[in-house]
């Protein structure tokens, strides 16, 4: 029976936010709780899938929060350091299988995926190492060195978490089943995006996307994403990529990721905001001319955006009204 141990940590980091995640933040389930309570994301989509293919699950610990700033240094490290002892404990082993969301960071740090996934490879060197990513996922050089494949959600709002799990597990069937020989390449695309002009619903994105979900059908391919980075990261990564997973076909992945790297770059002036956008002192007056019909109006400062992790604090708009 093949073996394959599973976990992750999972947090959007805001770093304009000078409050930092801590303990009281974070939930954790560990161990057997994983595998008796699957729930409707993306371990659950690994956890589900690969007890499904008959393998033995080894579960970690799967640490996760809401949006905020960095998280504390030592939270970090001790959940590190026990998912990293759990992984020693495991034995012999056949690949790991993580969630991620590739947009952490720990104060004081820089980058966790990175420095986590570097840690895990000093243990488990040779054995395949696949991640699911949130779509938002910023990635690093320590990454891409340090895993054998990446997939990333196709769907924002993020419904496709679960089967985002799915993908990476049977990335891990394929290589453990099929042989498969995962290699990864990836171009970076210098623009970023907001969260607001990136739904998948409305274009480019959803013909985009489209064609990630149609190159997936093709031979030799694992997974292909873009991954848009985090706006509300100040980090010198920070960049949209494009990103291919082939079996043993280097040169086919990195041919397919330049096309969608370029693709990308060529819809960049078709990203806007899909609701009315205004300057502050703009958006003011026309709530202002709209309250005449009685109708409550709201003013959303996307700048300051709790679900991105912002301190929710910014008083720019009361400044107006005063």
């Amino acid at each position: 029976m093949k073996r394959v141990v599973v976990g992750g940590m999972h947090h959007e980091s805001n770093t304009f936010n000078p409050i930092l995640a801590g303990w009281q933040d974070i939930r954790i389930r560990r161990g057997a709780e994983m595998l008796s309570s699957i729930q409707d994301d993306s371990i659950g989509g690994v956890v589900s899938t690969l007890l499904e293919a008959g393998y033995e699950v080894i579960p970690t610990l799967i640490a996760r929060a809401v949006p905020n700033g960095e998280w504390e240094r030592e939270v970090y490290e001790t959940l590190k350091e026990e998912l990293l002892t759990a992984l020693q404990s495991a034995g012999k082993i056949d690949a790991i299988c993580l969630s991620l969301h590739g947009s952490m960071r720990v104060h004081g740090l820089g980058e966790a995926e990175g420095d986590l996934l570097s840690s895990i490879r000093k243990i488990q060197p040779s054995v395949p190492l696949i991640t699911s990513l949130d779509m938002h996922a910023t990635i690093t050089d320590a990454m891409l060195a340090s895993a054998d494949g990446f997939v990333g959600y196709k769907c924002a709002p993020h419904t496709d978490t679960f089967a985002t799990g799915k993908h990476a597990a049977s990335m891990i069937i394929q290589t453990l089943e099929q042989g498969a020989k995962p290699v990864m390449e990836m171009v970076r695309i210098p623009m970023i995006v907001a969260g607001e002009q990136s739904e998948t619903s409305v274009e480019p994105m959803l013909s985009l996307m489209r064609d990630l979900k149609e190159l997936e059908k093709g031979e030799h391919i694992m997974a292909a994403s873009y991954l848009l980075g985090f706006p509300w990261a100040d980090t010198a990564p920070n960049s949209i990529v494009a990103l291919v997973v082939a079996d043993g076909r280097r040169d086919l992945a990195k041919d397919l990721a330049l096309d969608l790297a370029k693709r990308f770059w060529n819809n960049r002036q078709k990203f806007c905001f899909y609701n009315e956008t205004h300057e502050p002192k703009e958006a003011l007056r026309v709530c202002l001319n709209r309250t005449k019909d009685s109708a409550p109006v709201v003013i959303s400062d996307s700048g300051d955006n709790p679900t991105a992790g912002s301190s929710g604090d910014v008083t720019n708009f009361l400044k107006l009204m005063l």
